[in-house]
């Protein structure tokens, strides 16, 4: 458990309890709060921050991608230098369309000329080659200045976020803990009012001019009521234990494919140490 108090966070938690497998799978829970085409939340309760971070680490770092990889310029007269402009176009989503796709001979190309009097965008749209790949829309490349021209050739690879940030499948990937926000006195009216706005938005509900707890999921922990005394001493405002919100935001994946994929890892990873664990014993 996490207290927050105006100057400090103070923690109590008993590390020292051991609770063994068959105990820590009878009380797992996992939860779909909010689910959408590129963001999903989900919360998991009795369970381990180690594991929760593991899976975390798994989805940014491990998970195969696919990305612009090897660009080749033949042509750039830009102000940008031909390492940014790889740099750029390797970070731009991309996803196969069918897991069928072989990706090791595909290539792109990129070929822009501005004969105009004015600066001309570059965006991923003039990107072309195998339609089998689907390319983000409307990422701005680069500017071109009156007379400038860029001609490049690109290659794609596959990699995971460990080795490249362009081969990271989330945009965000993020979990904390569960606030808890106890009320231990009736405030109404006015003070109910002012009380609501200390709080994120939508966290304080007021039925019958009572103040009450609607929604703690959405309280970004500011500690702003600890400021006035006559709410300081009447609210506690803590985190649940081992109670994990988990929140992945993605570009172009679905993120429970992800992390279906990041389960799977997961379980791999298990199985060799448990391996090389009866290895080391033998």
């Amino acid at each position: 458990m996490f207290e927050f108090k105006e100057d400090s966070i103070i923690k109590d938690i008993d590390f020292t309890t051991k609770v063994g497998l068959n105990k820590t799978l009878e009380s797992f829970e996992f939860n779909i709060i909010k689910k959408e085409d590129n963001y999903l939340e989900f919360d998991i309760k009795n369970c381990h921050t180690s594991v929760v971070n593991t899976l975390r680490r798994i989805i940014l770092t491990e998970i195969p991608t696919i990305a612009f990889h090897l660009v080749t310029i033949t042509e750039n007269n830009t102000i940008f230098t031909d390492e940014y402009l790889a740099h750029r176009i390797g970070l731009i989503p991309i996803r196969k369309l069918s897991d069928e796709v072989e990706i090791s001979n595909l290539k792109y190309n990129l070929k822009c000329f501005n004969d105009t009097n004015k600066n001309m965008n570059v965006y991923s749209n003039s990107i072309y080659g195998d339609d089998r790949i689907e390319i983000k829309r409307n990422v701005l490349i680069a500017k071109l200045a009156p007379g400038n021209s860029i001609n490049m050739t690109i290659q794609l690879a596959t990699g995971i976020g460990k080795d490249h940030a362009k081969w990271s499948p989330v945009s965000m990937c993020t979990f904390r803990l569960m606030p808890k926000i106890e009320i231990f006195k009736e405030f109404r009216d006015e003070d109910a009012i002012e009380l609501q706005k200390l709080f994120s938005p939508g966290v304080i509900g007021i039925k019958n001019s009572i103040a009450y707890v609607e929604n703690p999921r959405l309280e970004m922990m500011s500690r702003e009521f600890l400021r006035y005394e006559k709410f300081s001493k009447h609210i506690k405002l803590s985190r649940e234990n081992l109670w994990y919100t988990f929140t992945i935001e993605t570009i172009n994946e679905d993120p429970l494919i992800l992390l279906n994929k990041s389960l799977e890892i997961f379980k791999e990873k298990a199985n060799n140490l448990k391996e090389r664990l009866n290895e080391e014993l033998i």
